[in-house]
């Protein structure tokens, strides 16, 4: 379920005929309401407004922002830099996972692109820690 669905559900759920009446109860915007009962996804959001909601709704922020698979329908993938370290090293895991990834013009065997994968993961979690 997308955020926007859940957004609905809630709407729907307490009764609220328009998301004007919706966000007025809530103490926000009901025309922010209504644009955010139409994502998919988010990349960015004033966190204070979705505290509005869970609470009003009793209900936890990670309902609200993840999806069925259990996967945060944030997108903050979409707000750094391209010349992020981070969002290269996850770019260069998805290449590899996709097969026929290549290294200096060879050719990348599962066990080369599993000990490549791993060794990525650990480069990351070191970096991590050290921020």
């Amino acid at each position: 379920m997308t955020i926007g669905e859940k957004i609905a559900l809630l709407k729907e759920s307490a009764g609220f005929r328009n998301y004007q009446e919706f966000g007025k109860t809530v103490g926000l915007s009901g025309d922010w309401l209504l644009e955010l009962s139409k994502k998919h996804e988010i990349t960015t959001v004033d966190i204070t407004r979705l505290i509005k909601i869970a609470e009003y709704f009793n209900v936890t922020l990670d309902w609200l922002l993840k999806d069925n698979n259990n996967d945060y329908v944030i997108d903050v993938k979409k707000d750094l830099a391209k010349d992020d370290i981070g969002v290269m090293l996850d770019n260069i895991q998805e290449k590899i996972s996709e097969g026929n990834s290549k290294f200096y013009g060879y050719s990348m065997n599962n066990d080369v692109s599993k000990l490549a994968n791993e060794s990525i993961d650990i480069v990351k979690k070191l970096i991590k820690q050290n921020l």
